[in-house]
């Protein structure tokens, strides 16, 4: 194979050489005929030489443009930009793709210093790494921001070089690409990341983020410190285990282990957590991996639903099955006393447990479980007595009971202190340090605490009152400290009122009955409301159905109605009339103009409520009101007196359900006016931040004995085919909705004044291009 010849100078210096070597003759007479056969041979091969060269040489140049062209094509149409930069930092040469990414003509560049198209802030970044460039001697790169012809950003990634020529200049080379893209999916990525933050943290079910391998917690939202009562901060300096119920750690530990190795993609548990104060928290656990590159699982992300309320009600309403059970279960008061003791003593834990039931005005001990014969004899009774052994009575008659258990029983506590709760109770954890830091005044106690002397701690006195009766007591003692919360005292409580109940049905039988006998009675009567609610449920159908053909009629006389006012009006543009005959017409449009408000009034009340609060005007909705009732009041000579006042501001209110209020108020002043005649008076005017409407009637008013029910469902003192007893009870729950207030004031013979109290500005904000309704 030949050596290929890379440069047409190398053709050419071999062309000469062969000319060299073989010399043109000038005289081929002299020479003998051989020479000259020899010499045309010669020339001959010079000749095939050259020609070879000269085909040689033009495939050479042939390579080189296609080459020429190929290196301009792969420089030009490269994927990223290639800049040649004086120096001095002057663009010398750029290719298409870098004009294209700064979207300038090349020729614009060329000569133009760099620095004029990178933005300002991230100039001294192109600076330092041109400097370092040069002093290294090795390629630097750098992230910063240019601006395009049409003035936009684009971020670019620069690979700064530098080159010296045959001369000793110093030219830099630039690669620049296009990372607008991966920088916008960078700042997506951070939006997305700081939304994920705000989900953990502002998440209404707890989240943790915790180490696979030590369960340390890394972070931690309020949702999840609430639930188990710890501060972020005293979280982030345990592991999860600290806070696990022992019941729960050794499925907890081998759960997170098979996470650890990919055993298992997720688990779910319910959980126990220690509180701060000896609590349990219910948790539903949910736990998730979280990997490396390397596809390890590093931490786990667990979400934590609080269950605690749950399983608080499961197990209350498991003890209340049972508690009832028994009760009903049981046949007579010790039964139901001795199922009762051993009830409490296994729900609470506590060594010794002990019922008092009331027996000659004192409280002794009816059943006990695990107090010493000792403990029940010496504090068997409560009472004081006297000489006689008579129980002392105070001037009210009631005896004087001494000790906590007097106290409870006799319902005196103060429930700002923290051993007792709302009903009564009293509950310590520690009475020894109750004792310490407490005055009797504070405990409301009498002469004996004979609980501390005997080495109680944890004390709970439980009262069974049946209303103002009291029945007796429940004691809970165990010498341990911290058995109660307060939570589960009550919960006892509740059960102690069962109880309670159950003690009064089996000792007040007689009386039970006289109740089953006032509860048929009150059935009877309930029936009977209902029959009459049901007859006004069907009569207010009978208006509904009204209400609805009246729509379906104001919609059909509107179409012929808009016909007659186009004649009549284009009548008048066109016709040429009397004087007389011109006044008739426009009292014709006049009245077709009537009708027409008042169609649109009455298809306005039945359109379906929107329920969106809106700008409202008020006396625009109460004239709109009026005209709808303007013949009816005309027919029974009613005369409406406005006393609007100036410059009421607008308010933010559901239009249609106000028009409503207003709607109903009006007629009830309507119907309370006599069958001829009467007067109802529409005020208006602003108290403070409100807006007041007054509707005013002279009817006959209200008596004293209905005031306190006119505002109930279904109450009227009209004939059934006049009301529903709906209309107050509506305005009512429409004017609280809106956080307004309705008052009444009536007496007998002088009418009834109905004043509507609305907050001019709602609860909503609405744009101020809301319609004025």
């Amino acid at each position: 194979m030949r050596d290929r010849v890379n440069h047409p100078t190398e053709l050419r210096r071999r062309a000469e050489a062969i000319s060299r070597k073989t010399p043109l003759v000038e005289n081929l007479a002299a020479l003998p005929p051989e020479e000259i056969q020899k010499a045309f041979q010669d020339l001959r091969v010079h000749q095939i030489e050259l020609e070879m060269q000269n085909e040689e040489l033009h495939r050479v140049q042939l390579d080189l443009d296609a080459s020429r062209r190929r290196y301009f094509d792969l420089y030009d149409l490269a994927p990223a930009g290639y800049l040649s930069l004086s120096d001095t930092g002057l663009i010398l040469e750029v290719n298409l793709t870098g004009a294209a990414i700064l979207k300038m003509p090349r020729g614009f560049l060329i000569n133009k210093p760099l620095t004029q198209f990178i933005f300002r802030d991230d100039q001294d970044i192109y600076y330092l790494n041109c400097k370092q460039a040069f002093d290294a001697g090795e390629p630097t790169v750098c992230e910063l921001r240019m601006v395009r012809q049409n003035r936009t950003i684009v971020w670019v990634h620069l690979a700064i070089s530098t080159m010296e020529q045959d001369d000793g200049i110093i030219e830099f080379r630039v690669v620049m690409s296009d990372i607008t893209g991966r920088k916008q999916m960078e700042h997506t990525s951070m939006k997305q990341e700081e939304q994920l933050q705000l989900l953990f943290k502002n998440s209404s079910v707890g989240k943790v983020k915790a180490d696979l391998t030590t369960g340390r917690y890394l972070q931690v939202n309020p949702a999840y410190c609430q639930m188990v009562g710890f501060s972020e901060q005293e979280l982030l300096q345990h592991s999860v285990l600290d806070l696990t119920h022992p019941e729960d750690r050794e499925a907890d530990i081998a759960n997170r282990k098979a996470l650890a190795e990919g055993k298992i993609a997720n688990f779910q548990m319910v959980k126990q957590y220690i509180r701060p104060n000896g609590t349990t928290a219910w948790g539903y656990v949910t736990v998730n991996p979280a990997y490396d590159a390397e596809g390890r699982a590093v931490y786990a992300m667990a979400v934590i639903q609080d269950i605690t309320g749950l399983k608080r009600a499961e197990e209350e309403r498991e003890a209340q099955v049972a508690f009832l059970r028994f009760i009903n279960e049981s046949r007579g008061t010790e039964e139901l006393i001795h199922a009762a003791t051993d009830f409490f003593q296994k729900q609470s834990g506590c060594e010794a447990v002990g019922i008092r039931l009331k027996k000659n005005n004192d409280y002794p001990y009816y059943e006990t479980r695990g107090f010493s014969k000792q403990f029940v004899l010496s504090e068997n009774q409560l009472c004081a007595h006297d000489e006689a052994g008579h129980p002392i009575c105070d001037s009210t008659g009631n005896p004087v009971l001494e000790c906590m258990c007097g106290n409870v029983i006799c319902s005196r506590f103060d429930s700002s202190k923290p051993f007792f709760t709302a009903k009564g109770s009293f509950w310590s954890n520690s009475t020894s340090e109750l004792l310490a830091s407490t005055s009797e005044v504070d405990r409301q106690a009498r002469t004996r605490n004979r609980c501390n002397g005997e080495g109680y701690e944890s004390v709970a006195l439980i009262p069974l009152h049946l209303g103002t009766e009291r029945l007796g007591l429940l004691q809970l003692n165990d010498r341990h400290k911290g058995q109660f919360t307060q939570e589960s005292i009550i919960r006892w409580e509740l059960l102690v009122d069962y109880l309670a109940v159950a003690l009064a049905k089996l000792r007040t039988d007689e009386e039970l009955l006289v109740i089953n006998a006032d509860l048929e009675l009150k059935v009877e009567q309930r029936t009977q409301e209902l029959q009459e609610t049901q007859n006004q449920f069907l009569h207010a159908e009978k208006l509904s159905a009204i209400g609805r053909l009246s729509a379906s009629i104001a919609h059909e006389f509107n179409n012929p109605l808009q016909g007659i006012l186009s004649i009549l009006k284009g009548l008048k543009k066109r016709a040429i009339l009397e004087d007389d005959d011109r006044e008739l017409l426009d009292g014709a449009i006049v009245e077709g103009d009537r009708i027409k408000d008042l169609i649109r009034s009455l298809q306005d009340f039945n359109r379906p409520s929107s329920g969106r609060k809106v700008m409202m005007d008020v006396h625009q909705s109460l004239d709109s009101i009026l005209l709808m009732h303007k013949s009816d009041f005309n027919s029974r000579q009613i005369s409406v007196v406005r006393n609007y006042a100036l410059g009421l501001p607008i308010i933010v209110a559901v239009p249609d359900q106000i028009k409503q209020v207003f709607l109903n108020l009006l007629i009830n002043a309507a119907d309370a006016c006599p069958k001829r005649g009467g007067v109802i008076t529409v005020s208006t005017w602003q108290k403070a931040d409100r807006v007041a409407v007054a509707i005013k009637d002279s009817g006959f008013g209200i008596n004293p004995s209905e005031m306190e029910h006119i505002f109930r469902p279904f109450y009227t003192t009209k004939p059934e085919v006049k009301g529903t007893g709906l209309g107050l009870s509506v305005s009512y729950g429409i004017v609280k909705s809106h956080k307004g207030e309705i008052q009444v004031e009536s007496q007998s013979g002088e009418g009834a004044t109905f004043t509507v109290l609305l907050p001019i500005k709602g609860e909503e904000k609405h744009p101020l291009e809301e319609a004025i309704i």
